[in-house]
């Protein structure tokens, strides 16, 4: 008994070729490889690749040549955030701005003069001149008064017994008369007078030595305010001797202040 033979193999039917020529055989949809089971479900459960980012839309090219890009308005670059909506509020301006002068107009018709000021201008920041006038008023030169009018005793000069000289204050006391006498004019008076300074055996020798002292010190007194520079012509010397006393002269202190000479500026 024979054994059956067996059945010739199936070939596969050769796919067809694409209509490209490139391309030797091209699968339809749904195709699976021989030896292969088709794609289970699960196949459905793989995760779905995330799309590709989407890149903004190329920005059109300027017509100047010259510049790739310009952003337009409120543009933003690729993956950068945009700016945020809240307003930044603008920082105060400066308490006061002087405004900048205005270029001053060049003088017509002469060149060499790059400005002629109008009547009444003023340079930026200046005060006005009306200003300065009313803040500054006009200094006058002071007007010559006499202190007072008439006879006034402006000083005392006090002497020791039988002298005539004058100490260094009485220089500087002097010195004040001989001022006053030049600043204001008028005359000065001199009347010296004396205090039981004279010795002698008899009241006409007293009266006699008295008499000599009070003309010794108003001389001194004289040629001194002289010597400062007093006019000779406005000087009046008196020598009073002992005949005028305004202390008391019973004390040996009221007789010591009767030894004086006074002198008057008369104007």
């Amino acid at each position: 008994m024979t054994a059956p033979e067996a059945p010739p193999p199936t070939r596969v039917a050769a796919a067809s070729r694409g209509p490209d020529p490139n391309k030797a055989f091209v699968p339809p949809a749904g195709w699976t490889p021989p030896g292969q089971s088709a794609p289970t479900a699960t196949a459905a459960a793989e995760p779905v690749p995330a799309p590709a980012p989407t890149r903004g839309a190329q920005a059109p090219r300027q017509a100047d040549a010259n510049k790739a890009f310009v952003p337009p308005p409120g543009w933003s670059p690729p993956a950068a955030t945009a700016p945020a909506a809240t307003s930044v509020a603008a920082a105060p301006p400066p308490a006061s701005v002087m405004a900048a002068p205005s270029a001053l107009p060049r003088a017509a018709g002469n060149p060499n003069a790059a400005f002629v000021p109008p009547p009444g201008w003023t340079p930026p920041g200046a005060r006005p001149a009306v200003e300065l006038a009313a803040a500054s008023p006009q200094s006058t030169a002071p007007q010559a008064t006499r202190p007072w009018v008439g006879a006034r005793r402006v000083a005392v000069i006090q002497f020791a017994q039988m002298s005539s000289d004058l100490t260094a204050t009485d220089m500087a006391i002097l010195q004040k008369v001989a001022e006053m006498q030049r600043g204001n004019g008028g005359r000065v008076r001199i009347v010296a007078h004396a205090a039981e300074d004279a010795y002698g055996s008899s009241v006409a020798a007293l009266a006699k030595g008295n008499l000599d002292v009070s003309r010794r010190r108003a001389l001194a007194i004289a040629s001194q305010l002289i010597r400062l520079g007093v006019p000779r012509d406005r000087i009046v010397a008196e020598a009073a001797s002992d005949a005028e006393p305004i202390y008391d002269p019973t004390n040996p202190r009221g007789v010591a202040a009767n030894r004086r000479a006074d002198i008057t500026v008369e104007l």
